[in-house]
């Protein structure tokens, strides 16, 4: 692992931090062996999977705005996979948006009735 420069951690601590987070990669993946715990995303700036999620419920597509919405600033990046992975698993959970003619019908059933 190379060492960041200007960093005040020394790579022993680099290296954990990357084994760490490659294990909650891999918790991240594999949900059903773990069960519902809380992940911790971010070593550097303290954030987890909670704070990620609100932030995609407050309209955050990508990895940058994940970071506006919660008020951090990235450091390492070792967060950013992810990050990515809960945007687009939390965007293909969620329910698809109604189709515009499915909307329309609904709007005339009410203006009719």
């Amino acid at each position: 692992m190379r060492r960041i420069p200007d960093s005040p951690i020394d790579n022993h601590s680099q290296e954990a931090s990357h084994k760490a987070l490659m294990r909650m990669t891999r918790m991240y993946e594999s949900p059903e062996r773990f069960g519902e715990t809380e992940m911790i995303v971010c070593c550097c700036n303290a954030f987890n999977d909670r704070a990620v999620d609100a932030a995609i419920s407050d309209g955050a597509r990508s990895v940058a705005q994940v970071y506006k919405t919660i008020g951090v600033t990235p450091r390492c990046g070792a967060c950013k996979d992810v990050i990515r992975g809960l945007i687009n698993s939390r965007l293909e959970a969620a329910p698809a948006a109604p189709q515009m003619p499915a909307m329309i019908g609904l709007m005339e059933a009410a203006t009719a009735a």
